[in-house]
């Protein structure tokens, strides 16, 4: 093998063991941010079914105002009409 031969490979091993190291720290960096992004995940979905437990609340809290509004309405018309009609 010549002197140039074995340059070459030393130059090659160099660059393959480089890209192993960096592969596998990579992978470690992937699979420490997956249980990172599961926990947002979770925390998210939390969120998201407080928040739409809250909504139902203040959608009820809302029908239940609209109804009694809509019944003022209704009183108020049924008197305007019993005074239109006296007149």
């Amino acid at each position: 093998m010549s002197l140039n031969e074995k340059i070459f490979l030393q130059w090659f091993a160099g660059i393959c063991g480089t890209l192993l190291v960096a592969m596998v720290i990579s992978v470690f960096s992937v699979l420490s941010s997956i249980d990172v992004m599961a926990e947002k995940i979770n925390q998210n979905a939390n969120n998201i079914i407080r928040i739409e437990g809250i909504h139902e609340d203040d959608m009820d809290k809302m029908n239940i105002e609209h109804r009694a509004d809509m019944n003022d309405l209704k009183k108020g018309q049924q008197m305007i009409l019993k005074k239109l009609l006296e007149q």
